[in-house]
């Protein structure tokens, strides 16, 4: 009975230490947004992920508000798995469509404003990074 207590708090003990540490990579991990681009009525979006820590860490989904100008011109999804090796950067190019409002006050904002130049974009929401959910809030500026 005492070797089976120790097994399972030994278990509970290694369990807790395993999600602490999965918890402090996922929140190491930082993302800039390396590029907007527009093809046709999309928008591509090349979301760059920085590990900075010796693990290698799972990036596995993001949903996220997307801001031009202070304006909300889409909402985007991406269940792609990408690998984020140790002290590296990886890149994922993700195509979002615009709402019908979005596209209208875009377009409004980038003629009005200089076109690409001076281009302010903000995504908002919340990504998961190995199996950890937390929120992000990354600026853009050309």
């Amino acid at each position: 009975m005492n070797y089976k207590n120790l097994l399972i708090g030994g278990l509970l003990i290694a369990g807790v230490f395993y999600f602490i540490g999965k918890k402090k990579l996922a929140k190491a991990i930082r993302f800039s947004i390396e590029k907007i681009s527009f093809s046709g009525t999309k928008i591509i979006l090349r979301l760059g992920l920085l590990n900075p820590t010796g693990n290698e860490a799972k990036f596995n989904s993001m949903v996220a508000d997307v801001f031009v100008r202070g304006n909300q011109v889409a909402t985007l999804s991406t269940f792609e798995t990408v690998k984020i090796k140790p002290n590296s950067k990886s890149t994922i190019d993700i195509q979002i469509t615009p709402t019908g409002i979005g596209i209208l006050s875009t377009l409004r904002s980038l003629i009005s404003k200089g076109g690409l130049k001076n281009l302010q974009a903000k995504v908002k929401g919340t990504a998961n990074v190995d199996g950890v959910a937390f929120p992000i809030d990354i600026t853009y500026s050309a």
